[in-house]
């Protein structure tokens, strides 16, 4: 038996991202409640991550199981990489709803047996609602559909 296990390994990278965010943020002025800094976000990004994070590491350390065996299956995992160098490569030729939908499709790669018709369903309502929401309403400079299409 062996304390390391995929809850210890989840909760162990989530407090890293959380270390990580709050030294990105380190040297930006935090601000106010009433109005908050730039590097208020990201403080309270990685308090948020860190508190998931050592809820996930403390519930793997309480539970036992067997170790491990750490990259025995790498397809989710290359598959999510994969997915997202693909939404980075496609964003500003392709556009934001086509990379959303193409990264998602390459991330059901991950699961087995992929389910591609329902993630091309899922990816044409979470491009929908990411160019509505950092297009539309936050003004992010991203193209919807990109100059690759003509538009």
């Amino acid at each position: 038996m062996s304390r390391l296990n995929k809850d210890v390994l989840a909760g162990g990278l989530f407090l890293a991202l959380a270390l990580l965010f709050l030294a990105s943020g380190w040297s930006l002025p935090f601000g106010s409640w009433r109005r908050i800094g730039p590097g208020g976000f990201p403080a309270m990004v990685a308090g948020l991550l860190a508190l998931v994070g050592l809820f996930i590491l403390a519930k793997g350390l309480v539970k036992r199981s067997e170790r491990m065996a750490l990259f025995a299956n790498p397809r989710p995992m290359l598959s999510v990489l994969a997915a997202l160098v693909v939404f980075g490569l496609l964003l500003q030729g392709a556009g934001l709803v086509v990379a959303i939908i193409v990264s998602t499709l390459v991330a059901a790669c991950a699961s087995r047996p992929p389910r591609f018709g329902r993630m091309a369903v899922y990816g044409t309502l979470m491009g929908a609602a990411c160019s509505l929401l950092f297009i539309k309403a936050l003004g992010m400079q991203a193209p919807v559909i990109g100059p690759w299409f003509g538009f």
